[in-house]
């Protein structure tokens, strides 16, 4: 039987759906400001040194793609042998900024030209629909919707201030 944390798991659901676990980092610009797109990467990986190879130059990238003007956030994920970048940009014309960053033109050449990884998808998504970001008040613990109640609870006592979107 799968368990998380805090959480039994129900034994029909783990026999009907494969899980897997992995690990996950994360690099944050700050911004408060509502993705409008997002750029999604998987590559599955041959080797444990295919796989550190992937997880370096992700990294790589998105510290130099943290400084561009309309990024938000990347995470990188692994999970088995399949590697996944999910990057949150203001809109859809910020995400040319991957396409113009030269330590990912390089991982894309070696893919294509060289012998990096077994298979790989990429693409970027259009955000339909972003439901309010809600925050607890810490004097009432009340959940209000930040940008409606403009930074104030309704108690009267100030919200903290906004986390860095996704």
């Amino acid at each position: 039987m799968i368990t998380s944390p805090g959480v039994p798991a129900q034994a029909e659901a783990a026999a009907a759906v494969p899980f897997q676990f992995g690990t996950a980092a994360r690099a944050c610009s700050g911004s408060t400001a509502a993705p409008g797109a997002f750029s999604l990467t998987w590559i599955d990986v041959r080797s444990d040194e295919e796989a550190e190879e992937v997880r370096l130059t992700a990294a790589a990238v998105a510290a130099e793609l943290a400084a561009e003007p309309g990024f938000i956030s990347w995470m990188g994920l692994e999970i088995g042998s399949r590697l996944y970048t999910i990057t949150a940009w203001e809109s859809t014309d910020a995400v040319g900024a991957v396409l113009r960053n030269r330590t990912h033109q390089a991982v894309v050449r070696r893919f294509f030209t060289g012998n990096l990884g077994a298979a790989a998808s990429t693409g970027v998504w259009r955000a339909d629909h972003l439901n309010a970001l809600w925050m607890r008040c810490p004097a009432c613990a009340t959940m209000t919707d930040r940008a409606q109640a403009d930074g104030v609870c309704p108690c009267g006592e100030p919200l903290p201030e906004a986390p860095g979107s996704w």
